[in-house]
Order: structure tokens, then C-alpha cells, then sequence
């Protein structure tokens, strides 16, 4: 009777650190910034959808519409997305978290390193030494994640305009407001 109770003790226990976060895209911005001879290029979007649990393993996947990037010049707004990111065949882009370093359930807010899989155009990429900032806020919890890709890894040509040509490199940073359940 006494180990069915301390089984019964340790399941709820252990579900109780069980958490999810809920990710909606009117609640965050996700932008990228590239760069071409010094000179700087960014594109905002609407912020990430979906759902990642923390329990003992990380799991969910967050995916952002691609349709919704904007850089504030309407030609380069169309060639990003008819001619590089082609979002009519591949509307979204997908970040599965895999690994956040040292996360903790009881107290999130901090600086984290995480790792996960990203796909664009339907290439899946590994996504390393990613930032996470969480802060909490009232009722939720303001998250910061950034990492860095190139615009090769997802065979899309480098995109090259007027004399200018993008550096492979990209900075993706998403912002996001969610609520744990």
C-alpha cells in the first residue's frame, strides 16, 4: 500500500513540472537581418505559431508564414518571396526546438543556449548555439530566441540586386509574448 501510494506520489509529481507553451503569431514578430557591403537589410513578420513542452524532454515546433515578411520596399519584397523563398510552394518555415541548455521549469526567466531543427522550403537544417532570453511578464513570458543560418543551406541563390549581393549569412530573432498551461 505504501509503494502504490509513493507511485501515485511520484507520478503526479513528476507531472506537475509538465509544461507547455502556446506560441501565437499575433502575439510575437519574427525578422531577419542579412547584409550586403555594409549595408543592412531586415525583414518582419508576424510571430511563430504553435506549441513547445518542457517537461524532462524538450518536443513541439514552432512555424512561421514566410508570406507575412516584409522589408519595407515592395520590388524586393517580391523578389524575396517569388524568386528566393518561393512562399506560394512553401509557405512556412519551421523551427523544432530540441535542446534548451540547463532550462529551468520552476524559474524560467533567463538566458539559455538551445539547439533544433529549422526548415525552409522543405530542407531541414541544424540550428546550434541558439540564444533564448526569457523574462517574465505578469500573466506570461516574454521570449527572446536568436540564431544564425545561411540563405545556402536551403538551396535558394545568394539574392543579388543593382551591384549588390546578400552575405550567406542571416540573423533570425523571434519575439513572442505566450502563456504557460
Amino acid at each position: 500500500m505504501i509503494i502504490q501510494a509513493l507511485l501515485v506520489f511520484q507520478l503526479f509529481t513528476s507531472l506537475s513540472f509538465a509544461k507547455t507553451f502556446e506560441f501565437k503569431k499575433e502575439e510575437g514578430q519574427t525578422s531577419f537581418m542579412a547584409t550586403a557591403l555594409g549595408l543592412k537589410f531586415e525583414g518582419k513578420g508576424t510571430g511563430p505559431s504553435g506549441t513547445i513542452d518542457v517537461s524532462e524532454k524538450i518536443s513541439g515546433e514552432l512555424q512561421f508564414q514566410l508570406d507575412t515578411l516584409d522589408t519595407g520596399v515592395s520590388l524586393r519584397n517580391t523578389h524575396m518571396k517569388d524568386n528566393y523563398l518561393e512562399t506560394k510552394k512553401y509557405p512556412n518555415a519551421t523551427l523544432q526546438i530540441e535542446k534548451i541548455e540547463k532550462f529551468n521549469l520552476d524559474n524560467p526567466a533567463g538566458k539559455y543556449t538551445f539547439s533544433g531543427k529549422l526548415k525552409v522550403r522543405n530542407i531541414e537544417k541544424q540550428i546550434e548555439n541558439g540564444t533564448l532570453t526569457i523574462e517574465k511578464n505578469s500573466q506570461n513570458l516574454d521570449i527572446k530566441a536568436e540564431f544564425d543560418t545561411k540563405i545556402s543551406y536551403f538551396s535558394m541563390p545568394i539574392p543579388k540586386y543593382a551591384g549588390l549581393t546578400l552575405k550567406d549569412a542571416v540573423r533570425v530573432v523571434v519575439n513572442s509574448k505566450v502563456k504557460g498551461t
